[in-house]
């Protein structure tokens, strides 16, 4: 099957019975397109490039979790930088990047990367890791994988809430839960019960 390449821009986005139809320009000429329409139309695949930055609070969150890792491996701030960053391209096939100028879902990923080492490794953060993240359902996996409390992140047990979800919680936690109602504590903490499968 033939193909070709083209970079395009959206230039409008309208919604209609569910469907959303996009308005797209590129620079090629008419001709270049329509030799590749059969009698089942015409076919493209769109791939979305992320072009929003890194946000200054981002970049706030990822610093101070590498210099808490930092302080607590005695190690300098830029060789955990550095090592944490190479860490997570290989393990995630993505490009080296910078943290001046990286899209705004790499550093979404890359704080998630550093969120799960944090846990995985028993890292002490100066506040809570749940302030540290902004994917809290990829936090609240972390938590149930490694058996942290989702609030404090002491030793936690998981707890079934029901036959899809599950929350870690540590006894003292689990215990303000029972007394509240978990519906209460979920919406004063800002946290639920994910669908968990141990791995």
């Amino acid at each position: 099957m033939k193909h070709s390449s083209q970079p395009i821009q959206v230039l409008n986005i309208k919604e209609n019975n569910g469907q959303t139809f996009l308005m797209v320009g590129l620079d090629a000429p008419k001709e270049d397109i329509i030799k590749y329409q059969t009698n089942e139309g015409l076919f493209a695949i769109i791939k979305f490039f992320d072009s929003r930055r890194i946000t200054s609070e981002q970049r706030k969150r990822i610093f101070a979790t590498i210099k808490d890792i930092a302080n607590y491996q005695g190690e300098p701030k830029e060789l955990i930088r550095s090592d944490l960053t190479s860490s997570y391209c290989e393990a995630s096939g993505q490009d080296y990047f910078s943290l001046s100028e990286c899209s705004l879902e790499t550093a979404r990923e890359f704080t998630n990367y550093l969120i799960e080492y944090v846990l995985e490794h028993e890292i002490p953060l100066k506040e809570l890791v749940m302030d540290r993240t902004e994917d809290i359902s990829k936090y609240l996996f972390y938590c149930l994988k490694y058996e942290k409390c989702c609030i404090c992140g002491k030793k936690a047990i998981v707890y079934k809430l029901n036959d899809e979800s599950k929350i870690a919680l540590c006894e003292e936690h689990h215990d303000i839960a029972r007394v509240k109602g978990i519906e209460e504590f979920e919406k004063a903490w800002k946290v639920y019960g994910i669908r968990y499968l141990r791995q």
